[in-house]
């Protein structure tokens, strides 16, 4: 960069604005692209100073997968535009963002947004006033805001960025500032925090923002980004700090209606469990909760709008995996469940990370990702999910097997059969074999297409694991034909999963039905909640 005594004889005005010293949408880029990078070769160490507030030693993934979805949808703006790129990397960022940490900073980045939204270029004053912006944005969507998180350094470095925006020569100058500032914050954050003193750690939070600031100087002073020499990696935090009650869920979905209201959305969550955020417009809002029951918190949001982009994931399990397990976590093996209906997520929730179906390559990544392993297995519980989920065994650097499960009962049966004390491929091979030992009927709403629009005629089609068995006027009687044609007297145990759309007499007539007609098979019953199925039927 060029600093002032290239353009002599320029009033302060002139400085500021003379082309040389503005910055475009692609300086911007490469500054949060470089801290991306930082922070990941980082991320390890981020992980391990994770006590607030849950030591579940995710902080630093968290945050690296929501700049990782920033970048995604930065990466495929053409336009040079300051604004242009900081409102992309914002959107990415909230759509993709990943625990509490990954929320703040989408946050963060969409305060940044609003501070150059149409700006071609920026300069030092208002790269300035945009921080400020973030800072104020990130802090004002947590409920109960925290010193000594990384709100605190978000805060430090703005006000270091509008007390030298008029003095610092160039750009460079300016960041140095405001890392300098950053560094100061975080060291100081346990004196703010005591779980932070008492555990001899700074915030995990604050640690990730600072590196992913620092990524950006290194950019800006054309340091190497991959300099592994600078990298120190501190050990996992021993002790009870902020350790989650017996069963503790992280809770993240993406809720989309019509005039939502953000305040009792909050309202609303708080006093369902810990950490709520709560952020977005009135057509879509992204929520983030820690709970000890996952189901209150999304089945509210699907009364009020459509829920979408679930993750449920078992912080008490993931806390306990990260005391135990090597730093790498090579030994362990992670089960990621793609799971359709609220019942279906209560069975699956304490064994795996839980996704909401339908999911994308993208999703599958980040999940892959998240989990504290080496090695993942993959529970897709649909066919078209299978094929979304098998070329993630080449695109992971994460050792990854799908265990190609076609129905929710099969991903049932398969998770019923995982052992933690076995490797990666025997699970695999049990996980499999369980699931082939099941065979699954699905009554469904027969829908069509009518004018670019799903209508249906109160018909249902009953499938058998993916053949068409029969159709009917009445879910319960085509129920029973369809066990009837498969035999459901060879079986010795048959589970009734009812849907979101099964009245209380339907489900209590089917129940009566199989128990005259099958009485030699043990007859066991878990809502499902599904929302495509009257009914899905097990039989083992």
């Amino acid at each position: 960069m060029s600093g002032r005594n290239s353009i002599p004889l320029l009033q302060e005005f002139e400085i500021e604005n003379h082309p040389i010293f503005r910055y475009d949408g692609v300086e911007l880029g490469h500054i949060f692209r470089a801290g991306t990078r930082w922070l990941e070769l980082h991320v390890q160490h981020v992980n391990n100073l994770n006590v607030f507030p849950v030591a579940d030693g995710d902080t630093g993934t968290n945050m690296l997968l929501t700049m990782q979805a920033a970048l995604e949808v930065a990466d495929q703006v053409s336009n040079q535009a300051a604004g242009r790129m900081a409102e992309a990397l914002a959107q990415g960022a909230f759509m993709g963002g990943r625990g509490n940490s990954g929320v703040i900073l989408s946050q963060f980045l969409q305060g940044l947004a609003a501070g150059l939204a149409g700006k071609s270029t920026f300069t030092r004053g208002e790269l300035a006033a945009a921080l400020r912006l973030g800072a104020n944005q990130a802090w004002l969507n947590v409920i109960d805001p925290v010193e000594g998180t990384m709100l605190t350094v978000a805060r430090a470095a703005a006000e270091a960025a509008e007390a030298n925006s008029q003095v610092a020569p160039d750009l460079t100058a300016l960041w140095t500032t405001i890392v300098e500032a950053m560094r100061t914050a975080q060291a100081a954050t346990p004196q703010l925090l005591p779980i932070l003193d008492n555990a001899g750690v700074t915030d995990s939070g604050g640690q990730g923002l600072l590196y992913l600031f620092e990524g950006g100087l290194r950019y800006l002073r054309g340091e190497a980004i991959d300099a592994s020499d600078e990298i120190a990696i501190a050990p996992p935090v021993g002790g009870p700090f902020s350790e989650p009650p017996p069963a503790y869920y992280d809770v993240q979905f993406l809720l989309k209606g019509d005039q939502l209201d953000l305040d009792d959305i909050r309202t609303r969550l708080a006093s369902l469990g810990e950490s709520a955020l709560v952020v977005g417009t009135a057509q879509l809002v992204r929520v983030h909760i820690h709970v000890t029951d996952p189901l209150p918190p999304l089945r509210f949001g699907a009364k009020i709008g459509a829920v979408s982009q679930v993750v449920v994931e078992n912080l008490s399990r993931q806390a306990e995996s990260f005391r135990q397990q090597p730093v790498d976590g090579a030994s362990a093996v992670a089960v990621v469940a793609v799971v359709s209906g609220l019942g279906f997520v209560e069975i699956f929730q304490n064994e795996c990370l839980v996704l909401g179906h339908p999911v994308d390559t993208h999703d599958l990544l980040r999940a892959i990702q998240q989990v504290r392993a080496n090695q993942v297995l993959i529970l897709p519980n649909d066919r078209d999910t299978i094929s979304i989920a098998q070329p993630l065994q080449a695109l992971s650097q994460k050792v990854v097997r799908v265990v190609p499960t076609q129905t929710m009962p099969q991903g049932v049966a398969a998770l019923l059969s995982f052992n933690e004390q076995f490797d990666l491929a025997t699970n695999a091979r049990r996980m499999a074999e369980a699931a082939r030992q099941v065979q699954t009927i699905e009554v469904r709403k027969r829908v069509f297409l009518r004018n670019g629009r799903s209508e249906s005629n109160g018909e249902v089609t009953v499938w058998g694991d993916g053949r068409l068995l029969c159709t009917g006027l009445n879910p319960v009687t085509a129920a029973l034909e369809a066990l009837a044609q498969v035999k459901a007297e060879n079986y010795e145990l048959i589970t009734l999963y009812p849907g979101q759309n099964s009245g209380p007499d339907q489900v209590e007539t089917l129940t009566a039905e199989i128990q005259v007609h099958y009485p030699d098979a043990e007859l066991e019953i878990y809502a499902g909640e599904q929302a495509h199925a009257y009914f899905i039927i097990s039989l083992e």
